[in-house]
């Protein structure tokens, strides 16, 4: 059941990754930019389990290695938070503006 809701989760981010990555992508480059993002997102998912497995392998408990995954995700939450809240990324007015000028220039 768990599983299915976290591929139903992975599922919806990665629709809406995509629709931005289309949205502030140059039509020359779209499907370089598009593969690139689903290379990273096989290569990380791979590395999480490779990193999960062998830490299971090494005697860890399942709670310990979950704890492990949901401080880093929450790390990370935090940092990109950050990012966003002080003006940074492709949310950001300024970078749509600018995506969007140079889009309909190509």
């Amino acid at each position: 059941f768990f599983t299915m809701v976290r591929g139903a989760g992975m599922n919806v981010i990665l629709a809406d990754t995509t629709l931005l990555l289309q949205s502030l992508t140059q039509s020359h480059m779209l499907g370089r930019i598009l593969g690139l993002d689903i290379a990273l997102a096989n290569v990380a998912e791979s590395l999480a389990a490779l990193t999960a497995g062998r830490l299971e392998n090494d005697g860890y408990s399942m709670h310990y290695i979950s704890r492990i995954s949901g401080t880093v995700g929450l790390v990370l939450f935090i940092m990109w938070s950050t990012y966003h809240i002080f003006g940074g990324g492709a949310a950001n007015n300024r970078n749509i503006k600018y995506f969007t000028n140079n889009n309909s220039n190509s």
